[in-house]
């Protein structure tokens, strides 16, 4: 409660610049749009709400740190005592290391969407110092590999990993099957994005890429059912939600 509190003035700020009209409905649709915004915005300024994301100290960094799970570093007896000296700042904090590894991985994935992808990598690769269970560094780490290092090949080595875990990451098929819709592998997509629609996380985006990859793989019958069952509205106006929607906009001559 405390921190929608803290939230709330945030929120009315942004918000305020829309055109609701006075409306309660369209105001709450600003907000849902907005929260994703305010919540880095707050987090960057240093507010940390308990149980949401407390601060955490950044290891001693080296060579090779921000590589996806430390591939290929060899690490020198000083970086390995860099990485003993963080996960006892993270015991010393009181916290047990899965702790200590959510709240990196909390971390790491505000600084991916900022695109700040070394910090993003660094975070992540302490989340799995501390928890290689942790399967959810897999996932942001597959996006690192795609979209800093170009490499499809090893960010699909890393979402299989994630989807092999005991306790299998929140966005593994959301994001490895927008990795191959951006390859233009929209067949190989369609599988992961069915998958994606019912993962905490992202499951909106999913079923909106789910409609665009397959149109793009040639079944327009079915992404016309997705989108009938998506039903777009007026506030469905971003970027992928414009792309299903002109792909969809001929369902009718398919009646």
């Amino acid at each position: 409660m405390r921190a929608w509190l803290r939230l709330a003035p945030v929120l009315a700020g942004l918000t305020g610049c829309m055109n609701t009209g006075g409306d309660p409905v369209k105001e709450f649709a600003a907000a849902l749009i907005v929260a994703p915004i305010a919540v880095p915005m707050l987090a960057a300024n240093g507010w940390h709400e308990p149980g949401y994301l407390p601060p955490l100290p950044m290891a001693r960094s080296y060579p090779g740190d921000d590589v996806p799970l430390y591939r290929g570093v060899d690490k020198t007896p000083d970086m390995l005592k860099a990485d003993q000296d963080f996960i006892a700042s993270v015991k010393q904090l009181g916290w047990s290391r899965a702790k200590g590894s959510e709240v990196s991985w909390r971390h790491g994935w505000i600084a991916l969407q900022a695109g700040d992808y070394t910090t993003a990598a660094r975070r992540m690769n302490q989340a799995w110092l501390l928890d290689p269970s942790n399967a959810n560094t897999f996932d942001a780490l597959g996006v690192i590999a795609y979209r800093r290092d170009h490499d499809a090949a090893r960010a699909e080595e890393l979402f299989r990993q994630s989807l092999a875990a005991r306790e299998p990451g929140h966005c593994a098929n959301t994001e490895w099957g927008r990795m191959l819709l951006a390859e233009e592998r929209p067949a190989e997509a369609v599988a992961h994005l069915r998958l994606g629609t019912d993962e905490s996380c992202r499951s909106l985006e999913a079923r909106k890429m789910l409609i665009i990859a397959l149109d793009a793989a040639g079944d327009k019958r079915s992404a016309c059912a997705e989108a009938k069952r998506y039903k777009f509205g007026q506030y469905d106006t971003d970027t992928l939600s414009k792309e299903a929607i002109r792909r969809t906009a001929d369902c009718a001559a398919l009646q």
